[in-house]
């Protein structure tokens, strides 16, 4: 299967079809590829999005990001256990977008 990409240079279909929520799906993708816990700058660096605090809160509430403390450092990683993540994530790499 070929990769899909939109019209925009660059972006791939799953991009412009949630433009909008496009800082969603950057911090989505980049906690599923990351296999580390994160810290909310290199989230910034690494998922090219900014506005990170109220996508991680949403998702932290929903049980498909884990927040966890480390010697007084909070890290983000993805729950690969929830169902949502589960098909997500197979779904972006069929579309490989990841």
């Amino acid at each position: 299967m070929e990769a899909c990409w939109g019209e925009g240079v660059g972006k791939h279909i799953i991009e412009e079809i949630f433009r909008g929520s496009i800082g969603m799906l950057r911090l989505l993708k980049y906690l599923i590829v990351e296999e580390n816990p994160s810290t909310k700058y290199m989230i910034y660096k690494y998922a090219e999005t900014y506005h990170i605090e109220k996508n991680l809160e949403k998702l932290c509430s929903l049980n498909i990001v884990l927040k966890q403390e480390y010697n007084g450092i909070t890290k983000y990683m993805i729950n690969r256990d929830h169902p949502f993540i589960k098909s997500l994530t197979r779904f972006l790499e069929e579309i490989r977008y990841i």
